[in-house]
């Protein structure tokens, strides 16, 4: 479909960096997931740019750390490279793991191919013998993630940037009190950091605490960072002073003239110059929100 809808909207098709990444979370408190180099392990046994080529066409790079590489403040991991022989070794050290290992994730939007592409490099690669599938409605797999229980495996969600920072991306998903941070990890040291970030005279002079909070997440991998940190639009002229519409995802299959989105938050640019805007690929509703995403 991406290569298709390139074919027919030829230079209106645009491919662009944004503020978000899908993500692979694992339970911290739970073993064999509390074990930071079972962590690493599962993180680098994927060949994410594999998955990039293979299923979505060359145009999702992977993210390298744990914010998207345009955030300003960003830093690489070196846990996010494909690394299979590290990821054997760090594996079969820690133990492995006995049994089964499940997968949590949000039916219905569009993660089956490349879960199941992840589960079959752990399978390659580390010698996992079976990985399920636990899928839900968006709404009751929110209810479980925040539940006292939580999940007991790896875990899919995505987080979009309010704010053109790395820390709008850590401090949400990382720090110990958020409401956000699904994978219940704890650090004080990481927590120290963002402290010490936010306390800083000008956001600049704060990256040296963040660049700390980011190795730290470096060592214990609470979470796999996968695609997307690009994102495919349209251009679509419009007519201005009609009212605003929204399409269900299918207009990639055909021309339209149509709806009128006013952007997604945190992209760092204007959507909209002079009489078209852009559009997501998926014709979504790109309301200014922040946060989770599907």
């Amino acid at each position: 479909q991406i290569e298709a809808a390139a074919g027919e909207f030829g230079d209106a098709f645009i491919e662009t960096e944004i503020g978000s990444y899908n993500y692979l979370g694992f339970p911290t408190e739970v073993a064999p997931f509390d074990n930071p180099d079972i962590r690493k392990a599962l993180s680098m046994a994927v060949d994410r740019e594999a998955i990039n080529q293979a299923i979505f066409a060359g145009t999702r790079a992977p993210p390298t750390g744990f914010a998207p590489s345009l955030a300003p403040g960003a830093t690489e991991c070196a846990n996010t490279t494909y690394d299979p022989e590290m990821a054997k070794e760090l594996f079969d050290a820690a133990g492995g793991i006995d049994g089964p290992v499940e997968v949590f994730f949000n039916s219905g939007g569009g993660h089956e191919e490349w879960l199941q592409a992840v589960a079959n490099q752990w399978q390659q690669n580390l010698g996992i013998g079976d990985v399920t599938f636990t899928g839900q409605e968006f709404a009751p797999y929110l209810d479980v993630l925040q539940s006292d229980e939580g999940v007991t495996g790896p875990y899919r969600l995505g987080w979009l940037w309010d704010a053109p920072t790395a820390e709008n991306f850590l401090s949400p998903l990382f720090l110990s009190s958020s409401s956000d941070n699904y994978s219940r990890y704890v650090n004080e040291d990481f927590d120290a950091a963002i402290v010490e970030f936010k306390g800083a005279a000008d956001e600049e002079s704060g990256f040296p605490a963040l660049a700390t909070a980011q190795e730290i997440l470096c060592e214990d991998m609470p979470v796999a960072a996968h695609g997307p940190q690009d994102e495919d639009v349209v251009a679509v002229p419009i007519d201005l002073e009609s009212e605003a519409q929204r399409f269900d995802g299918a207009f990639l299959a055909k021309k339209t003239r149509g709806c009128r989105l006013v952007g997604r938050a945190g992209l760092g640019r204007k959507w909209r110059t002079g009489p078209a805007e852009a559009f997501h690929r998926n014709g979504k509703s790109a309301d200014l929100v922040r946060g989770n995403s599907h």
